[in-house]
């Protein structure tokens, strides 16, 4: 177990994949993190298994980033007014097919924008109040998983979610930096994780041919590196990997 204790890590989409990479990575490096998840109860005892089986501070907590603003008596329930720092990393997503613009529905937009943009505006609200108060915290966000400058067919709602996010981000930081808070994203590369593992194999292919591969373990190593340089730009910045 690490001695230290470095804060309070809250990871969105946190027991499975990229967010369970990044929950037990935090949670090694001295953080003790609350991993958010909405349903999967299997992932979620896996995740706590293994905090456990590796003697670190952790948990997993269902919560779902969509329903509501979690106030003061929530994280009170979690114990995290007592934390010393403050870090939220929204890395949920919504489930989504990728498919052409034609066959999307309004309903797939505001599905991605629910998860990604309305959870991080709920969970930052929920924390800004006590990050204030601690001096400052930081906001990480996953974003565009490097489609961003060339963006391939069918994933129009994906990825106006995810510039939503980064606005959201410069937003908070022009708001409150000088008070404290750091706020970041990053790009990691195609990845094999529950959200693409359904994906026609032939979308798979051509993901992996037109942008980076890269691995869960090193988008947490990454966020890590990120959260740790004092001297990094954090004003909404994004960061790849």
């Amino acid at each position: 177990m690490t001695e230290t204790m470095r804060g309070t890590a809250v990871v969105t989409g946190g027991t499975k994949g990229l967010g369970g990479g990044v929950s037990l990575e935090l949670a090694r490096a001295g953080y003790e993190v609350l991993a958010l998840y909405r349903r999967d109860a299997a992932a979620a005892r896996k995740l706590d298994e293994s905090l456990s089986r590796e003697g670190l501070r952790g948990r997993s907590l269902q919560y779902d980033v969509t329903e509501g603003v979690p106030d003061d008596e929530f994280w009170a329930r979690t114990e995290i007014v007592e934390a010393s720092s403050l870090v939220l990393v929204h890395n949920a997503v919504a489930a989504f097919s990728p498919k052409p613009f034609h066959l999307l529905a309004w309903d797939d937009f505001v599905r991605a924008h629910d998860v990604a943009v309305r959870g991080l505006w709920l969970c930052a609200s929920g924390l800004l109040r006590p990050m204030l108060r601690m001096g400052g915290g930081t906001i990480v966000a996953v974003l565009t998983s490097g489609l961003g400058d060339a963006p391939p067919k069918g994933f129009a709602d994906y990825l106006t979610a995810k510039a939503g996010q980064g606005a959201l981000l410069r937003s908070l930081s022009a708001e409150y930096a000088g008070r404290g808070l750091r706020t970041l994203s990053v790009r990691p590369g195609f990845m094999n994780t529950s959200l693409t593992e359904g994906w026609h194999p032939a979308l798979q292919a051509a993901m992996r041919k037109s942008v980076s591969i890269t691995d869960p373990a090193a988008v947490a190593a990454r966020i890590l590196a990120l959260m740790d340089d004092a001297t990094l730009p954090a004003a909404g910045e994004s960061y790849d990997v």
